[in-house]
């Protein structure tokens, strides 16, 4: 659950992961140890823009679905 959480927040932060880790209540090195783990678990690059998207989009669907 750790990391669907951390990449919702991260996207939701626009990709900013100082942003991100203050929104989590997480020191940064502690968001970039979770955010290279989301990369080994999906290859795609995160500093792509219209990867975030998508993948912001379909973040915002699983938020949808577990209401």
């Amino acid at each position: 659950q750790e990391l669907p959480e951390t990449l919702g927040v991260f996207l939701d932060q626009g990709g900013s992961q100082r942003w991100a880790a203050e929104s989590l209540g997480i020191h940064r090195n502690t968001l970039s140890y979770l955010l290279r783990q989301i990369n080994t678990a999906l290859p795609v690059n995160l500093d792509d823009s219209h990867t975030r998207l998508t993948l912001h989009v379909a973040v915002a669907i699983h938020r949808i679905l577990t209401l």
